[in-house]
């Protein structure tokens, strides 16, 4: 009874722990990404210049928009 409830109360902190890791590292990602999406524009401009930088954002856009029209149909055989 007694080593029950140990075993239980040690798998709480475990999941507690696990999901406060999960919800810091969620956090670092999103502030991470949202960095280097503003510095890469400005880093694209330095090392292109203004006109090849309409140009590769042109470029980028193209696949971009056919990732919108991807509906996942999938064929199923039938037996």
């Amino acid at each position: 009874m007694i080593k029950s409830k140990i075993l239980k109360l040690n798998f709480y902190k475990f999941k507690n722990n696990r999901i406060n890791k999960n919800i810091i590292s969620q956090i670092n990602l999103n502030i991470f990404l949202t960095i280097s999406q503003v510095l890469f524009p400005v880093l694209m401009i330095t090392f292109y210049g203004l006109d090849d930088f309409g140009v590769w954002i042109f470029l980028t856009a193209i696949p971009t928009t056919l990732t919108l029209l991807n509906f996942n149909f999938y064929y199923y055989k039938l037996n």
